[in-house]
């Protein structure tokens, strides 16, 4: 008695084909919107979380905390209307209280 050859199951390309077109275009969607939103989570999910470390400062002690946090290659973020200064929140305890700020209830500063 022969043995029937065995029936090859279709590839997603031929299931891709046999679907009409309206089928195609939401599957093509579909496809698209999942991928935009994997591509969102991981730009956010690569952003840093920044907290303040001083808030409430005058233009001179700003200027010295910016100037430490450039030479320390910190990156900061000023808040709307720079009421205060942000830094990434993996680094805020690595930042030293700028120089005349040392006893500043306004920063967070040093952690001991």
């Amino acid at each position: 008695m022969p043995v029937a050859p065995p029936v090859a199951t279709p590839g997603w390309l031929q299931r891709f084909s046999s679907l009409d077109r309206p089928a195609r275009i939401r599957l093509g969607i579909g496809l698209a919107l999942f991928a935009l939103m994997v591509a969102a989570a991981a730009w956010f999910a690569g952003r840093p979380d920044y907290r303040v470390l001083f808030a409430n400062l005058s233009d001179k002690d700003g200027g010295a905390v910016v100037a430490q946090l450039a030479q320390m290659n910190v990156p900061y973020k000023y808040t709307e209307g720079g009421g205060a200064i942000m830094v990434p929140a993996d680094r805020i305890y690595d930042v030293a209280p700028a120089p005349g700020l040392a006893g500043s209830s306004q920063g967070v500063g040093r952690r001991v």
